[in-house]
Parts: structure tokens; sequence; C-alpha cells
């Protein structure tokens, strides 16, 4: 959607930063699946004799269970997000919204 609203330049910017993006995103929740659930990072043993491993964290249902932690801390960390910013009885849709301006989610758009 962003491609086709761009020029193009703009377009193989955001396509290289949201694929960096992603890469990192599944980097880290596989290196924690790992690391967890093996020992191990990249093969190496890192908590070799210190630590017993959680087979389910290499098996599918890790995958969730990481990224539910994952959430669990960002939310505990208080990460902002434009969904906390929005008044009750808001969608988001600021230009269907009769408060206009005057909302805080309006603000910062």
């Amino acid at each position: 959607a962003y491609a086709a609203k761009n020029e193009p330049l703009l377009a193989v910017a955001d396509g290289l930063g949201m694929g960096l993006g992603f890469t990192i995103a599944l980097l880290i929740i596989g290196a924690i699946r790992e690391l967890i659930g093996a020992g191990t990072i990249f093969g190496f043993s890192i908590l070799k004799g210190i630590y017993q491993p959680i087979a389910i964290f290499v098996n599918s249902p890790g995958a969730f269970l990481v990224i539910g932690f994952l959430i669990a801390i960002f939310n505990a960390c208080n990460v902002k997000t434009r969904q906390k910013d929005l008044v009750d009885g808001c969608d988001g849709m600021c230009s269907a919204c009769p408060m206009g301006k005057d909302c805080k989610a309006g603000k910062e758009a």
C-alpha cells in the first residue's frame, strides 16, 4: 500500500526497512526459543551443565509463548503505542470523529 502511493525510492527504502525489521524480529524470537529450548545459540552450547532445556520452546507452541512473553514485557515497560493514546469510544478514524482535532489521538496524527 505504501509503495503504490509514494515514489519508487521511498518505496524501496520502505521495503528494505520492513524486511530488515522482520528479519531482526524473527532472529530475536528464534534466538530466545533456541536458548530456552536447547540451551544453545547458533549451535554453540551456552548454558551447558547449568540449565535443563525446556523442549516445548523448540516446537511450534514455543514461538507463541515467546511472542506472548515479549508482548507482556513490552506492556510492563509501558512501551507507547497509538492505541494507548486513543480516548474511550475512539476507533482512530479522526476524519470521521465528532471531536475532530480536540481528541488526544488527533493531535498526534
